[in-house]
């Protein structure tokens, strides 16, 4: 991936960041603005506009997205912040870059307009957001989407992250899931939720677990699980090694495929860095099914989990 990014840290002379970055990858091209009002209308309520365009190529399909979101929070205690938000989007499925292999049946609607309205909340008492070392974060969202103007879905998910410091080293435990209950039939495919990555269940390619069709193409699903175990070691400076063991889980409640709970057990280096952790690790499959991998190697910046 390569990008370009230009930005205005005090716009107008208010303190009030907007920036705006391009970025191209093999998997398509991104464009976003996003402007930052931590105090709007000079009270402690914070805002965060977005507007982005993409075009983008995933496994078996691609789509054209546009759209515009705007979150407004306000931290009503010192670690905790809630929020509302509301997101508008419209989906083309197919009509950009290389356009689609997986079944129609299978990818819901391929031409859509979702708008979502949503609450989230954060209590984080990590000592460090970036290059966490010790504290733990909690986080959980819901929001109502609309596609095409009738009711779409009613989602939900939540993460909890927890550090522990042990003399130099750290463990580290993760767990998170989400729910989607469709309220129209079949949901739009990029709707659902996937597994699998460096972030995820680490023995797995990028949304590697969970339901397929006859091509091996990822379908995603309505209902998912990720548990997450860390322990980090200093080699030298900034440099560190990590063994872990990842479990998760996915499931599509219109696809009629093998579940259950996959797992991953690996090590990793990570080199920290201002802007977050280099990450480089490779996680073992322990119960392949057959045309698994044995395994796959991640790289990243920034925390698993």
């Amino acid at each position: 991936m390569v990008g370009v990014q230009a930005v205005d840290r005090d716009l107008f002379g208010t303190g009030r960041p907007l920036s705006a970055n391009v970025g191209l990858s093999q998997r398509g091209v991104l464009g976003e603005l996003l402007y930052v009002d931590p105090w709007f209308l000079d009270s402690e309520y914070a805002t965060r506009t977005k507007l982005f365009s993409q075009l983008r190529n995933e496994e078996g399909y691609s789509h054209d997205d546009e759209g515009l979101r705007q979150d407004i929070s306000r931290k009503v205690l010192p670690h905790l912040e809630l929020g509302v938000f509301v997101e508008g989007e419209h989906t083309s499925v197919g009509h950009a870059l290389t356009g689609t292999t997986i079944p129609q049946d299978l990818l819901g609607p391929t031409d859509y307009t979702r708008i979502s309205f949503g609450l989230t909340q954060t209590i984080d008492f990590r000592n460090d957001p970036i290059n966490v070392e010790r504290g733990f974060i909690f986080t959980s969202s819901f929001d109502f989407g609309l596609i095409n103007g009738d009711p779409g879905f009613v989602r939900g998910s939540g993460r909890f992250s927890y550090y522990l410091p042990i003399d130099k080293c750290m463990l580290a435990f993760g767990a998170r899931g989400g729910y989607i209950d469709s309220l129209m039939g079949e949901l739009p495919i990029d709707v659902r939720f996937f597994n699998g990555g460096g972030t995820t269940v680490r023995s797995f390619a990028e949304r590697g677990l969970g339901p397929e069709d006859y091509h091996e193409n990822p379908l995603g699903g309505n209902l998912f699980t990720v548990f997450n175990l860390e322990f980090t070691f200093p080699i030298s400076g900034g440099l560190e090694g990590a063994t872990f063991v990842d479990a998760g889980s996915l499931h599509n409640n219109e696809i009629d495929t093998p579940g259950g709970m996959r797992y991953a057990v690996g090590l990793g280096l990570r080199y920290k860095l201002p802007i977050g952790p280099l990450r480089i690790d490779y996680g073992v499959n322990p119960d392949r099914r057959p045309g698994e991998s044995f395994g796959a190697f991640n790289f990243s910046f920034g925390s698993a989990f």
